[in-house]
């Protein structure tokens, strides 16, 4: 939607400054607020003075601030009242002086006023009524401020019931949306405008977002003296880097959800507009470096422009742990770019890393899922999915391949999904620098998670019962950023391009002869993809002998079949979504007292992958030093290698333990309480290392 022209927000302090800039940037911006900070400003006076000094008309909205345009009276009833009228009276003049200079937009804000007789509803109340009393035509456009991403849940729920007064006046044109990086937070917040109001960007009433283009000046600033209704995490405002990456995630967010950026950063230089240029061209995947400055408007292909999608550049959408249509923000994502959409899988053959997928059960779901894939890209959308082999086991070989396979297509940009295993991390590293070093962008998306867990901030220490690392801590940090957002519709266009990309087929399990364990595997779950995961979430969540009803009492009977949900596997590929899930659960059944154990299972995945971020080696050192001083059992000698071949075979002579593995063996799964008991008995009772129970439920 964004062009790389700013919007920008005056900060001269003097007319004749303000007047000057805008004659020279005139063909380089889309227009200027002038914002109401004083009781003396002039706002209407200085907009004219613009309008008769440019050549071409420029779009100007001026500010009106119930709190700078009230004045002082008494604290009584009628002194109230009468300040009350006079601002209104203040309100008239200032409309109808806007409405006859050619003014284009006015943004009405409270200003964060005492608690009045009159605020900002109350005047598109009285504006409403003279409309209709006095027949006015509507010339000038009336905006209202709207601060989303509150981290209170209360905050939120008053801001939206404020917003939705404003709006049922029916004379709000603009809406004006408060900065802040928690951007599953803000996405909510769009959808809900979306889904309430019918709102969207694309219609009658204009989107706008503040944002911020990160400098050291602005950071310390802004760190020493925060903005009223601008929320910003601790990650963000550590560092310009920091801070530049979560501003263009919210670029990205406005970019998909029509919202027309307004840059509230100073803008007093031309090397000012100049960075302002540069960075929403980022925000639109242009390298800045790769045009002449003088040419930066010119170089964003945005909606509209006469080249259609087909014939630009195509964006590669790389899949690991999102094999889904419904729920994808990665692919969302790729279909807001307005480009040629390729989806690949790269399947990376590594037989030296212990923790591979090759030849386990694992590798014959993930075979199976991607051809469910490709079969539900094919209908939605007629784009296959490409798959590429690699080979390589030094955890290069993603880099490699996926950057290659972009300049095959002529790709100038890889969107990827986020992972948290330590090989992940580091392959993904290393492909974000591979590809910036071959001049093609990058874009991290997160979505296999409730919340990014990259964000949650846990003090150290500990509270209470609680330790830092548990869950009630991180559940709570996680609720302290808001409910979790609502899932994201399929998008109704993933573009093919029109070059023919060769593919792979998808067949890299291989069985060993006369040992073909994988049928046992595809025997116990004829159906896999994404269509069977959300069948199985249904069948849970309407079970009346066990399943969701019952999960609180019966979720640790191992011989209930429906005591469990059989959803693991699904989330584990991302044919499912953990929002869905949980969004599917919170609407079906609103108690509580039902869903708690349940939704918190969702939360347990989010802190796992909590944990891999803040301790990335943890699958091959342990996090708790004490453990290393372990004797534990040799699997290289007696009598820990046949223990070691009895646990996994099933023949330990513990019912409950042997049982557990002949299922895990058999089906590729076993109920959560079983796999304790088995992995306890493992550790705890054969005393040998946990890294090869991980190994074996991993194979299996």
């Amino acid at each position: 939607m964004n062009t790389c022209k700013p919007r920008v927000e005056s900060f001269f302090k003097t007319r004749g400054e303000l007047v000057s800039a805008v004659k020279k940037w005139g063909n380089e911006i889309l227009g200027i607020n002038l914002t109401n900070k004083s009781k003396e400003d002039t706002l209407i006076e200085d907009a004219r003075v613009i309008l008769a000094s440019v050549k071409n008309p420029i779009d100007i909205c001026v500010h009106f601030s119930v709190k700078y345009n009230w004045r002082s009276c008494g604290r009584s009833k009628e002194a109230q009242i009468a300040a009350g009228k006079k601002l209104l009276d203040r309100w008239n003049k200032f409309y109808d002086e806007a409405d006859s200079s050619g003014i284009q937009r006015i943004l009405l804000i409270s200003g964060s006023p005492p608690k009045k007789k009159v605020d900002s509803i109350e005047i598109l109340k009285h504006e409403a009524h003279r409309r209709n009393t006095q027949s006015r035509k509507q010339r000038v456009r009336i905006g209202v401020a709207w601060t989303p991403c509150y981290p209170e849940g209360k905050k939120r729920e008053e801001e939206r019931a404020r917003l939705s007064s404003k709006l049922s006046t029916g004379i709000v044109n603009d809406i004006w949306l408060q900065f802040s990086n928690n951007c599953s937070l803000l996405r909510e917040e769009l959808l809900w405008l979306k889904q309430t109001h019918g709102i969207d960007g694309t219609g009658t009433v204009k989107l706008y977002g503040s944002i911020f283009v990160p400098t050291k000046i602005w950071l310390n600033r802004f760190r020493f003296r925060p903005w009223t209704g601008v929320f910003v995490d601790t990650k963000f405002l550590s560092n310009v880097e920091c801070a530049m990456q979560g501003a263009q995630s919210v670029l990205d967010i406005y970019n998909e959800m029509n919202v027309s950026p307004l840059i509230e950063s100073p803008i007093r230089k031309d090397t000012d507009l100049l960075g302002a240029k540069e960075f929403l061209q980022r925000g639109n995947g242009i390298q800045p470096n790769a045009v002449a400055k003088k040419d930066i408007e010119k170089a964003a292909l945005t909606p509209g422009d006469s080249d259609s999608s087909a014939t630009k550049k195509p964006v590669v959408m790389l899949l690991r742990n999102e094999l889904r249509l419904r729920d994808n923000p990665l692919m969302v994502q790729a279909a807001s770019l307005d480009c040629p959409v390729i989806p690949l899988y790269i399947w990376s053959r590594q037989s030296k890393n212990r923790w591979t997928l090759e030849d386990s059960a694992c590798a014959i779901w993930l075979q199976e899922s991607l051809k469910n894939l490709d079969k539900n890209l094919r209908d939605a959308y007629d784009n296959p999915l490409i798959v590429r082999y690699t080979n390589d086991d030094q955890g290069h070989g993603l880099a490699k391949c996926a950057v290659a396979f972009a300049k095959e297509v002529g790709a100038k940009s890889i969107l990827l999904g986020e992972r948290y295993d330590g090989m992940g991390v580091k392959e993904d590293r290393n492909l974000i620098e591979v590809a910036r070093r071959e001049g093609i962008m990058t874009k991290v998306v997160v979505t296999s998670a409730l919340h990014d867990p990259s964000a949650i901030n846990l003090s150290s220490g500990q509270k209470g019962y609680f330790h830092w690392g548990t869950l009630m801590p991180f559940l709570r940090a996680c609720e302290k950023r808001g409910t979790v957002p609502r899932p994201l519709d399929i998008p109704m266009i993933l573009a093919r391009p029109k070059i023919k990309v060769f593919s792979e087929k998808i067949a890299f399990v291989k069985m060993p002869k006369g040992c073909d364990w994988g049928k046992n595997i595809l025997r116990a779950w004829p159906k896999i993809g994404e269509d069977s995961a959300h069948a199985a979430l249904r069948k849970f969540i309407v079970c009346t002998k066990a399943g969701l009803m019952a999960y609180e009492k019966k979720r640790s009977r191992a011989d209930i079949d429906t005591s469990s949900a059989h959803l693991s596997p699904h989330l584990r590929f991302g044919e499912i979504s953990p929002r869905t899930v949980y969004w599917s659960v919170k609407d079906k059944v609103p108690d509580r007292s039902i869903t708690k154990t349940f939704l918190r299972r969702l939360y347990w995945r989010d802190l796992a992958y909590f944990h891999n971020i803040v301790f990335p080696e943890m699958s091959d050192v342990g996090i708790r030093k004490h453990y290393d001083q372990t004797l534990w059992t040799c699997v290289s000698s007696e009598p820990g290698r046949s223990q070691l071949k009895a646990w996994k075979q099933g023949k330990t002579g513990f019912p409950i333990v042997d049982a557990g593995m002949r299922e895990l063996h058999e089906t590729g799964w076993m109920n959560q309480s079983v796999r304790m008991v088995a992995a306890s008995f493992f550790a705890k009772f054969l005393i040998l290392t946990g890294d090869k129970v991980n190994i074996t439920f991993i194979e299996n």
